[in-house]
């Protein structure tokens, strides 16, 4: 997938921070389109 594309701030790897996650809610805030006219 793309979770090897994300680079964690020092803050967020310490936190233990999964890139997955990141790449999952960034996916999942896009609304997919349509093809309605």
């Amino acid at each position: 997938m793309l979770d090897h594309r994300i680079v964690l701030t020092t803050e967020a790897d310490v936190r233990d921070v999964d890139p997955r996650t990141i790449v999952d809610g960034a996916l999942n805030s896009v609304p997919v389109p349509s093809m309605d006219s």
